[in-house]
């Protein structure tokens, strides 16, 4: 055999127990995203969560002002439905958190049926996309309060 044509050794299966926490974060991701299609979008843009039993939010109580926070539950309850237009203007870092959401729960779900690990790549991309949707949230918050 030609020592150029050496063939990449076959990638090893996953143990239980990673297989087992990727369907358990997986089950987590589709139960919120399963949440937010029960949830009606509050018009306002935000309060969405109240419908859960939740109080409203201490920051927006306490100083008459959103939180960097404010509009997340909106925004998935709107992107859930589709309405990708009124996810970002009630939130635009949660918008893109539902969509990582999304996104990571059918890899996960892929991950635990077939125990082959996720690519680098993938991983990566997951956590620029995290720290995306922090950097979003954040902005736009300092926004709102620059605009109001």
């Amino acid at each position: 055999m030609n020592e150029s044509a050496k063939v990449a050794p076959a990638r090893r299966l996953l143990g239980w127990r990673w297989r087992t926490a990727a369907l358990v974060l997986a089950m987590c991701l589709f139960a919120m995203l399963g949440t937010a299609v029960l949830l009606k979008p509050a018009k306002a843009g935000l309060g969405t969560h109240q419908q859960l039993g939740l109080p409203p939010c201490s920051f927006r109580v306490l100083f008459d002002m959103r939180c960097p926070a404010c509009g997340m539950t909106t925004s998935w309850s709107h992107f859930v439905r589709g309405q990708w237009v009124n996810a970002l203007q009630a939130n635009p870092g949660g918008a893109l958190l539902a969509l990582l959401a999304s996104i990571s729960s059918i890899h996960l779900f892929h991950v635990a049926c077939s125990g082959r690990a996720m690519a680098s790549w993938s991983v990566n991309m997951f956590a620029i996309g995290m720290i995306a949707a922090l950097m979003l949230a954040a902005t736009d918050w300092i926004w709102r309060l620059v605009s109001a």
